[in-house]
């Protein structure tokens, strides 16, 4: 069996997470408006009727590649547009 580096685990499980909240959000009724918005860096999930961060939030931020200044502005500007 292969042993994963630490990393590597953090990467999978984080990802593996985002992609179960995804297929939860595409089956959620559309009055609810969850969108999962997915990209090589993150998966980003929005809830606008839901002031919560179990809702509202970015997986994977940073396990791929370093954050860089330009996501992480993007994605502050999605959810306070919102």
């Amino acid at each position: 069996m292969t042993e994963l580096r630490p990393h590597a685990l953090a990467e999978m499980i984080e990802f593996y997470e985002a992609a179960a909240y995804a297929e939860v959000y595409r089956a959620a009724p559309v009055s609810l408006e969850f969108t999962a918005e997915e990209s090589g860096d993150c998966v980003a999930f929005f809830a606008p009727e839901f002031d919560m961060l179990m809702f509202n939030r970015a997986l994977g931020v940073g396990l791929k590649e370093a954050a860089s200044k330009d996501l992480i502005e993007s994605l502050t500007a999605r959810y306070r547009e919102r």
